[in-house]
């Protein structure tokens, strides 16, 4: 009875184990990054009216005439192209006795230029590595973003500046 019961019980683990799944499995890691992906907002944590239409956006793309066709090109072996079509000059300043009113100079230069650099996936983690300069991005589904810290300086009456970083999100095409 006792190998019986035995029996029964290493059949039972062994029906368990090779039943089951790993949920270890990321299927985001086996995704493939190749291809295309554009440039699809620039976001700041405040909004703002840079074009001033009278409609303040954190998106700040849709404030601007430039960073419009950017975008990054997953290769082989683990290399990504960034292709540039423009760079922006933006300062901003707030206005005197406000806290929510701002002046802007904005700067948008064509300036076509491409650069490559390698990366590293782990999960939906990504480090873009150009020259031992280390940027981290997520990607999900179509979506990859990453941060760009302190990015914006906001610049009071006084002289003193505040900053604010930007996030930035490609989409695949």
């Amino acid at each position: 009875m006792r190998k019986l019961l035995i029996a029964s019980l290493i059949t039972i683990v062994l029906l368990f184990l090779t039943s089951c799944t790993s949920d270890d499995d990321n299927s985001s890691s086996n995704d493939t990054l190749s291809g295309t992906w554009k440039l699809t907002a620039f976001n700041s944590s405040t909004a703002y009216d840079l074009n001033n239409d009278g409609n303040a956006s954190v998106n700040l793309l849709d404030e601007l005439d430039c960073l419009e066709n950017e975008t990054l090109v997953f290769g082989s072996n683990n290399t990504v192209v960034s292709n540039n079509t423009s760079f922006i000059d933006l300062e901003i300043g707030l206005v005197v006795g406000t806290t929510d009113q701002f002046t802007f100079v904005v700067d948008c230069e064509e300036d076509v230029y491409s650069f490559s650099l390698t990366y590293t996936r782990n999960g939906n983690t990504i480090i873009f590595n150009d020259d031992g300069d280390l940027l981290q991005g997520t990607v999900s589904g179509n979506a990859l973003s990453f941060v760009l810290e302190e990015e914006i300086d906001v610049a009071d009456e006084n002289g003193l500046s505040t900053t604010e970083d930007i996030t930035i999100v490609y989409n695949r095409q």
